[in-house]
């Protein structure tokens, strides 16, 4: 007896549903044990004094707010953190988003070499990412000759710079000036990989149909950016302001990020660290929130 053609439809979409949660669940299991878990044990450590003891393990104590009224009222080096964190995102955010646009624009032109500068502006992503980047930092050898900062590679290249610059007849000012310009401009380069990879893809999904017309309409090339391809690529340039936010929040030289390190893994206090860890994500929570209801709500929710 066949099954109606129903019930085997609702049967079928059973199995793929199976299907796909079976997929999934290799993801689900790791966002459990590697994220929410790890969450749910910060917050209760915040609340608590943590000591760790080699025969028993953990042992906990309730304090309620205590760390949280230590970190507000009587460090004020976390305070001070936080504003340097919020100032460089300040100066980072429009920094990397305007370059980004600016270098996407360029390398989306159809001139000879383009897919090895395409290359090169993404080559700082694949050598800092990953195993290498864990070597590169890790390797205090490296970091020295690097200029110890999680810029070392611009840091380097900052040093022959100089050393070239001061054997040329140019003023000492001058030589200043030209050796941060291009250090600012390394630094941003090397961040904005990414970025300029999401705004290329952006450009490249903006139809062609479109500027034709507005050439045949007379508009200038400053006319298609502002009524075309900025309009167009704002979806893309939403995803990549909150790419950059979160970036600038979880990078290893953020002064929140190794205050966390410090509290933690040098003065082990635990509970401390985990009380500015909940802190500091709310915060990236809030502005993320607050981005959201600014840009994505005028050009991606609205549509």
């Amino acid at each position: 007896m066949k099954l109606p053609v129903k019930r085997r439809a609702s049967s079928f979409e059973r199995r793929r549903a199976w299907a796909g949660l079976l997929f999934v669940s290799p993801f689900i299991l790791g966002l459990i044990l590697f994220f929410i878990k790890p969450l749910i044990d910060t917050v209760t450590y915040s609340f608590c004094t943590l000591q760790v003891n080699y025969e028993t393990g953990f042992q906990t104590t309730f304090e309620g707010l205590r760390y949280y009224r230590q970190m507000f009222l009587q460090d004020p080096d976390f305070l001070l953190n936080m504003q340097t964190v919020l100032t460089d995102l300040l100066a980072r955010v429009p920094t990397v988003i305007v370059f980004s646009v600016f270098a996407a624009l360029l390398l989306n032109r159809q001139f000879r070499g383009r897919l090895f500068f395409r290359a090169v502006f993404f080559l700082p992503v694949v050598v800092m990412s990953g195993a290498v980047a864990s070597l590169v930092r890790s390797d205090s050898t490296a970091m020295s000759m690097m200029g110890g900062s999680s810029g070392g590679v611009a840091a380097l290249d900052m040093t022959v710079l100089n050393d070239l610059l001061s054997s040329t007849s140019l003023g000492s000012g001058f030589s200043n000036f030209l050796s941060t310009a291009v250090s600012s401009v390394v630094d941003i380069s090397w961040v904005s990989g990414v970025q300029i990879l999401l705004v290329l893809a952006g450009l490249q999904g903006i139809s062609p149909s479109l500027y034709e017309a507005a050439k045949i309409e007379g508009a200038s090339s400053w006319s298609e950016f502002w009524k075309i391809t900025l309009p167009m690529c704002m979806p893309i340039i939403f995803l990549v302001v909150i790419y950059t936010i979160i970036d600038s929040f979880t990078e290893t030289d953020n002064a929140i990020i190794k205050m966390i390190s410090d509290q933690a893994f040098s003065n082990f206090q635990y509970s401390y660290a985990s009380a500015v860890a909940v802190v500091y994500s709310l915060a990236v929570l809030i502005i993320i929130v607050l981005v959201t209801l600014l840009i994505g709500r005028r050009y991606i929710l609205d549509r």
